[in-house]
């Protein structure tokens, strides 16, 4: 696969579709994780959420254009593949098989780790263990497929702010979220482009833990499909000594019961970036500050 440089979009193929239907957004935030089939030559466009894609395939080239809108303006659209006009904006293109006939987006955690603070500041006592849900705003892949997937491109739903996790020498490199960590799922988290992640932090050192922040590497959730958002697996943090690194562990299947919020859960959408297989060590959970009580 070829990727050209970026071009401006040719409009004088705009007569070609006088008889496209508009591009109208409805709520179907699922469906839009189907394969769709593109016709030849047709600029389609999605929405998920406030990002807007448009596609078009033309011989073995797939050219495609990307816009952000206002996300509280758009926080519930969800919208499959349609035919519309061509966009008035730069495209990349990309060299694939001709037998590539179908488009498909799939939901995926963000390509950094993200880092996010608890609603209120709180404290877990020694022995004790508290679930929090943590909103993460999707990237979508594109895939070009016909039986065969090729990705084209990922894009994030949402442009999330930059920060430093750690020590100057010590820290990496990760994306802020907007939202909260929260003890219950509220209507804000529940956006069709977000993922829901459920994370239990397990406090087994001798003293309190005061949680200011936490650090997820997201490079080990998969997305799951949920009735009107996305779900990631759980995630397990344990705390021991200040001295020592926390023990996170990757859950495997889709999360239940208490951490789905009571909601039936469906199929996985997209594997995690990087498969874990067992518990790992971090450091770099130092957002929690321990004191004696």
């Amino acid at each position: 696969m070829t990727q050209i440089l970026s071009d401006k979009s040719d409009l004088s193929d705009k007569s070609d579709l006088s008889d496209k239907s508009d591009h109208k957004v409805r709520n179907l935030p699922m469906e839009i994780w189907k394969p769709c089939s593109i016709p030849p030559d047709q600029w389609h466009i999605a929405t998920v959420g406030p990002l807007t894609i448009r596609l078009r395939r033309r011989a073995d080239e797939w050219h495609i254009a990307t816009e952000r809108l206002d996300e509280e303006q758009h926080s519930k659209d969800m919208q499959p593949f349609a035919p519309c006009e061509p966009p008035d904006a730069e495209w990349q293109r990309w060299i694939v098989s001709e037998n590539a006939v179908e488009a498909r987006l799939l939901p995926v955690m963000p390509d950094y780790p993200v880092v996010v603070r608890p609603e209120f500041p709180l404290n877990i006592p020694s022995g004790a263990r508290a679930l929090f849900f943590v909103s993460i705003p999707a990237w979508v892949r594109i895939i070009a497929q016909n039986g065969e997937p090729v990705t084209l491109c990922e894009e994030p739903t949402l442009i999330l702010s930059h920060t430093w996790f750690g020590e100057a020498t010590a820290g990496e490199f990760c994306y802020a979220l907007p939202s909260t960590a929260r003890r219950k799922i509220d209507d804000s988290a529940r956006r069709p482009y977000r993922a829901i992640c459920p994370v239990m932090l397990v406090n087994t050192s001798p003293k309190q833990l005061a949680f200011e922040r936490l650090c997820i590497h997201v490079e080990g959730l998969a997305v799951y499909r949920g009735i009107n958002h996305l779900w990631t697996n759980q995630l397990k943090v344990t705390s021991k000594a200040a001295d020592e690194p926390n023990v996170v562990t990757f859950e495997k299947e889709a999360p239940s019961g208490e951490s789905a919020g009571s909601e039936e859960i469906g199929e996985m959408l997209s594997e995690p970036r990087k498969r874990v297989t067992q518990s790992i060590l971090q450091r770099s959970f130092g957002a929690f500050r321990m004191f004696g009580i």
